[in-house]
Formats: structure tokens, C-alpha cells, sequence
């Protein structure tokens, strides 16, 4: 999840509740992780560079 000011709080609290794990992350961070890769941030690959990131670093 993006961490946008204090917008992010409630979902967070909503999805944890619910049993889900969150995890916050700046959008630099995922961006610079992506392009690491070779890859451009607005792709249709996103999703598994999302899911690369999230199992790298979680």
C-alpha cells in the first residue's frame, strides 16, 4: 500500500481485521526495485513486480 499522508490508515485497519497482511511502502522504493529489473513502473508487469517486491522484502 502507498503511503499517502494519513489516507492509508483506515484501509489498513480494515484489511488487518479482516486478516490480510499490509505492508507500507514508499512509492520511490517499489519504483527504484522495479527498475532494477529492467523494467519501466507503468507496464502491464506491474503485478509481478508488485508480488517480486512484496516476497523480497516481507
Amino acid at each position: 500500500m502507498d503511503l499517502t499522508g494519513d489516507y492509508e490508515s483506515q484501509a489498513v485497519k480494515g484489511f488487518t481485521a479482516r486478516g490480510y497482511k499490509v505492508h507500507g511502502v514508499q512509492h520511490r522504493k517499489v519504483k527504484q526495485f522495479i527498475s532494477s529489473y529492467g523494467q519501466k513502473a507503468k507496464t502491464g508487469k506491474i503485478a509481478k513486480m508488485l508480488t517480486m517486491y512484496g516476497g523480497t522484502y516481507l
